[in-house]
């Protein structure tokens, strides 16, 4: 029997979601996921998946009305990136599995291509953002097969006749996370691809470790990009933090008072 606030749900199978603060959670961890795409889109003809990964904010986000319509993939997987995301399903007595990030979906992703022979390509931002991070992923997978890469700020049209082109198993998309999310609502169903991967800033990260940039430098570099939007778009740097904040915290009261009125399960 159930006490208090708990209530878990019980799963079945890796296509079953977790409801948590407006967005459908898969409860699966970075192997059970790799091992789903593997069998059921990467071995399989005509199939598509769109993963990508969720924090709080994200979250709030979606809720709070930047809900960017509906993917036409034919499972969309979506997994819990944060600390804060796990710690809230499991008050929330939801637990989920350990967080993955972006950066884990990426190299995860690229060593399963490795090992059994399928081919990427790379969609990020800018050139100086791709292009190193492609530089360290072919150091660190020799034996992945890159089908090429791509920029965010080329025509979207070419992009996906280009990626088309190629006939890559998997495609990565590196991204701020309304961006991403505003390209594949438009161009995903374009796309022929096994799996197509949203991973975040996580070009960034490798392009950084690439340029043998330090810890201190990055963080350099972070404080000034902050300035220069604080300078440039104060309004979107103070506000949209604080209002997504508030929209989290109206979101975790309706969990909390809906789990509350839930009738006890035995």
């Amino acid at each position: 029997m159930t006490h208090g606030l708990v209530w878990k749900v019980s799963l079945s199978s890796p296509t079953d979601k977790v409801p948590l603060l407006g967005t459908a959670v898969n409860c699966l961890g970075l192997d059970e996921s790799l091992q789903y795409l593997d069998c059921e889109f990467l071995r399989a003809e005509g199939r598509k998946a769109y993963i990508r990964t969720v924090g709080l904010r994200q979250a709030a986000d979606r809720h709070g009305g930047s809900e960017l319509g509906s993917h036409s993939a034919d499972e969309a997987i979506v997994l819990a990136s944060t600390r804060p995301f796990i710690w809230a399903a499991s008050l929330l007595g939801r637990p989920l599995p350990d967080r993955v990030t972006g950066l884990d979906l990426l190299l995860a992703l690229c060593d399963l291509a490795q090992r059994k022979g399928y081919s990427c390509y790379f969609l990020g931002e800018k050139w100086y953002v791709v292009e190193p991070s492609v530089a360290v992923l072919t150091r660190l997978f020799p034996g992945m097969r890159l089908a090429g890469f791509s920029y965010l700020d080329e025509n979207p049209r070419d992009v996906v006749a280009l990626i088309n082109d190629a006939h890559p198993g998997i495609v990565f998309i590196s991204s701020e996370h309304r961006k991403q999310e505003v390209w594949v609502s438009a161009h995903l169903e374009g796309l022929s691809c096994s799996i197509l991967a949203a991973v975040g800033g996580a070009f960034d990260v490798l392009a950084a470790r690439n340029l043998g940039v330090s810890g201190w430098q990055t963080w350099t570099m972070s404080a000034v990009d902050c300035l220069w939007c604080l300078l440039s778009e104060p309004r979107r740097l103070l506000v949209g933090p604080l209002t997504a904040s508030q929209r989290l915290l109206v979101l975790l009261f309706r969990e909390f008072w809906s789990l509350r009125r839930r009738p006890h399960l035995s």
